[in-house]
């Protein structure tokens, strides 16, 4: 059981160091979010697969707090919108739905 503590340590670590760097937190988050799925594809030991998913729940729960105060910051209330901004977010969402 100690390389798991050792497993999950090297991504927190991982992780940490690259916190406050937002030009490849994302890049990097992302190319150990699909290192992980790759290794769970591949693996066949039912307890290994429930490591590399909590893995994948600790390396997202990192982030998590850095992306919603993201998401914070860029809110805002609809109620307080001009009738042309809530048009455009109409007209934005219903391009999405489409494509």
């Amino acid at each position: 059981m100690d390389w798991e503590v050792i497993f999950y340590s090297e991504i927190m670590e991982q992780a940490f160091d690259i916190l406050n760097d937002n030009n490849n937190r994302f890049i990097w988050e992302c190319h150990k979010i699909i290192e992980l799925m790759n290794i769970l594809k591949e693996s066949e030991k039912e307890n290994f697969k429930l490591i590399i998913k909590n893995a994948l729940i600790l390396l997202l729960s990192i982030f998590e707090d850095v992306y919603k105060a993201s998401v914070d910051l860029k809110n805002v209330d609809l109620d307080e919108s001009s009738k042309q901004e809530k048009e455009l977010l109409i007209n934005i969402l219903k391009s999405e739905i489409i494509t």
